[in-house]
């Protein structure tokens, strides 16, 4: 008798971040050296939507 074992997905509570965080994100985006996904990969920000959101927020320039 073979027993199975659960497979339980354990997660990550949710990360909270500063405004100052969000802004110096914005602020580095906006200068153009790196993408949206360089920079979540870079600050190791979860969530695929997380600088789009913080884009259409603080960001400087019409973004849609």
């Amino acid at each position: 008798m073979v027993k199975k074992k659960s497979s339980r997905i354990i997660q990550d509570p949710p990360r909270t971040y500063s405004e100052q965080f969000k802004q110096l994100v914005v602020d580095e985006y906006e200068q153009g050296f790196l993408n949206k996904d360089q920079i979540q990969r870079k600050y190791d920000i979860r969530g695929n939507e997380t600088v789009n959101l913080w884009l259409r927020n603080y960001c400087k320039f019409d973004y849609p």
